[in-house]
């Protein structure tokens, strides 16, 4: 995958979750607490990984994201700042 696609469906998500977060967050139940951690990524941020790895050679999600994020695969965009474990 080149990265001006990887970039291009970045955008995409991203202005797909700026118009679907406050319509989803309009229907969901309150919440008697509120959560403790901030996330560190976005959803659109985490959603664009999850596409590459269905759009993408490997079987793991851990194989997906050792090699293809972690080693600089990437775009800066999708590489969080937390590792998996």
């Amino acid at each position: 995958m080149s990265r001006d696609f990887v970039m291009a469906l970045s955008y995409y998500i991203d202005d797909f979750c700026i118009k679907f977060e406050p319509m989803f967050n309009k229907i969901l139940l309150p919440n008697r607490r509120s959560p403790t951690r901030k996330t560190r990524m976005s959803l659109s941020e985490l959603m664009t990984i999850v596409v590459l790895f269905h759009l993408s050679k490997f079987r793991t999600f851990k194989d997906f994201y050792m090699s293809g994020i972690l080693q600089g695969n990437a775009p800066r965009v999708l590489k969080g700042d937390f590792r998996y474990r």
